[in-house]
């Protein structure tokens, strides 16, 4: 009889649906990490870290920031060194659309448009992997164009989301990859 007693008490009392102790993720906040990572999440991204390219002739004094959207393609906004002058905007409005490359905007949109509807078939293609080719040598050959002018880390793991099942970043000869179809 005891033991019915104390488990209707603990049932009753203990077994609450409300829980008052949270806090909402509120974005733009830092946060405290409570825990470090564990170690193969840890060398997942220095793996992805160590592929990125670096200009070893790069200005140490010039500050860069990177804004990453999922929905977006990134961009990179460059401080001003005080040997620029600025430019007035009718000048370089024209000028950068004759220097921008077409590929890597029509690429974006695509992958964009694609991964707001993933099951659609008519918004992918399907490109056997050759033996020892890469990520964006694949890309190249089936895009016939430079696809190096692609940030790697935003392009590798959005192209991942897509193609489950399949690791993009170490393709084996043979495998499907699927890549956003450009119109």
């Amino acid at each position: 009889m005891q033991i019915v007693l104390i488990t209707l008490f603990l049932l009753m009392f203990g077994c609450s649906t409300e829980n008052n102790n949270y806090e909402p993720v509120i974005t733009g906040k830092p946060y405290v990490l409570n825990e470090w990572p564990d170690s193969l999440y840890v060398q997942s991204l220095d793996s992805i870290i160590k592929a990125e390219p670096v200009k070893k002739d790069a200005d140490s004094s010039e500050k860069t920031e990177i804004s990453l959207n999922s929905f977006q393609m990134p961009k990179v906004i460059s401080a001003p060194t005080n040997n620029e002058k600025p430019t007035p905007t009718a000048t370089t409005s024209a000028n950068t659309t004759k220097k921008v490359d077409p590929f890597p905007n029509r690429f974006m949109q695509a992958l964009e448009k694609w991964q707001s509807d993933p099951s659609n078939p008519s918004l992918y293609v399907s490109v056997i992997a050759l033996e020892n080719e890469n990520l964006f040598q694949l890309m190249g050959r089936f895009y016939k164009t430079n696809t190096n002018v692609l940030p790697k880390f935003y392009t590798t793991s959005a192209l991942q989301s897509v193609n489950p099942g399949v690791s993009v970043e170490k393709i084996k000869a043979g495998d499907s990859i699927r890549l956003p179809r450009l119109k």
